[in-house]
């Protein structure tokens, strides 16, 4: 019988693998420079430094450099399980997939592989020491995992946009910032974060959002819809208006027209910035077009009409404004408005009607109309040749406005 043999000591890996696992992480590759490398210092001294901040990962590398590769995924796989940010937990899992991969288990390294470039589509290799087959693999997982990452980014989008409906625009939010880690530059995520901040009063994030969606066409790329993109164009110009930058607001307007010519709401948008850069005959057609894409919307025929009374075109104003009373009677404003452009067309007994409805509509002036009403009004019957009913309505507009 032959005598027992001595216990066989495991074979360290080499420093150079030990230094190419722990080269994936910015963290832990800080602690390791050229010089170091040049010196072949001991394990012990880079395993101390290790285990100061990351000691799950500490022990992982011992295990690796003892040849125990079960225990060194297990340790990293721990380790990565135990990290909150995504960029060294990424860096982990490429480690625990190293291992696994000298290990021969491949679905495992895989696996990790995925889970890493999930996380991180720019998750750190191993400074290009791993072999073809490792190389391979990690290309394996890039595709799928960019699959995923659209995939999952496109469900978190889709229930944004339904919380965004309900008004629960935290949750939207959260979404969305989610949505946009998995897929940066994905223009749907970016365009509803935006809409979020702008609905929330956080006009400077919506319009820096807005703006970011544009961004994303520069360079001759072509990937945000013409949907989103027009409405990205919208809102910042409306954003524009509000900060009185009417010149910045008209120049993404025009471009939005080019891209959606049939879009009321952009033309209507497009007529109040040339109003505010004092281009009337641009304004009363950009107007125009919206009133003829949109021939019932109260805020179009409101401005056109307004527009026109500006522009003294009182008969087209009296004609405009009429339509909008019909579609909403009960409007002190409209009323008033329509008065004032009969009045201009010297259709003086229309003038007359239409500013007493204003009156009755407004009484006691709640609403600001009844005192420019009355007083209007006084002019009117005065042009009427009726001074009784002249002194009446001017002893009303003086009893609103003393």
């Amino acid at each position: 019988m032959s005598p027992p043999r001595p216990p066989r000591r495991r074979r360290p890996l080499p420093l150079w693998l030990l230094v190419a696992v722990l080269a994936g992480s910015a963290e832990l590759a800080a602690q390791i420079h050229e010089e170091d490398l040049d010196l072949d210092p001991e394990p012990v001294a880079v395993e101390a430094a290790l285990a100061e901040e990351l000691p799950l990962a500490a022990a992982a590398a011992r295990a690796l450099a003892d040849g125990d590769l079960a225990g060194a995924a297990a340790l990293y796989r721990r380790a990565a399980a135990a990290e909150p940010a995504a960029g060294p937990r990424a860096a982990l899992c490429v480690r625990a997939a190293w291992a696994l991969h000298l290990l021969g288990d491949v679905a495992g390294a895989r696996a990790e592989l995925e889970r890493a470039l999930l996380d991180d589509p720019n998750a750190p290799s191993l400074d290009g020491r791993a072999d073809p087959a490792f190389l391979a693999l990690r290309q394996d997982a890039e595709r799928d995992a960019a699959v995923r990452r659209e995939r999952e980014g496109v469900a978190r989008v889709q229930r944004a946009a339904a919380a965004i409906a309900e008004r629960r625009y935290e949750e939207a939010r959260a979404l969305l910032t989610e949505a946009l880690r998995l897929a940066p530059d994905d223009p749907e995520a970016l365009y509803d974060l935006a809409l979020v901040d702008l609905r929330t009063g956080r006009p400077d994030a919506a319009l820096a959002g807005f703006e970011r969606v544009l961004a994303l066409d520069l360079g001759g790329r072509r990937i945000v819809p013409d949907g989103i993109k027009t409405r990205s164009l919208n809102n910042a110009a409306v954003i524009y208006l509000e900060r009185d930058q009417p010149a910045d607001a008209a120049t993404a307007l025009d471009e939005a027209t080019r891209l959606a010519p049939r879009d009321a709401a952009t033309w209507f948008n497009l007529g109040l910035a040339r109003e505010k850069l004092g281009e009337r005959e641009a304004a009363l057609a950009a107007l125009r077009r919206a009133r003829e894409l949109a021939p019932d919307d109260l805020a179009t025929l409101r401005q056109l009409g307004v527009s026109l009374l500006r522009a003294r075109e009182f008969g087209e104003a009296a004609e405009r404004l009429g339509h909008a009373v019909a579609l909403e009677p009960e409007s002190a404003d409209l009323n008033r408005l329509l008065g004032q452009a009969r009045r201009g067309a010297r259709d003086l007994a229309g003038a007359a009607a239409a500013l007493e409805r204003a009156l009755a509509l407004d009484p006691g002036g709640r609403h600001g109309e009844a005192g420019l009403a009355a007083r209007l009004l006084a002019e009117v019957r005065l042009e009427q040749g009726d001074a009784a009913g002249a002194a009446a309505a001017a002893a009303e507009a003086t009893a609103l406005a003393p």
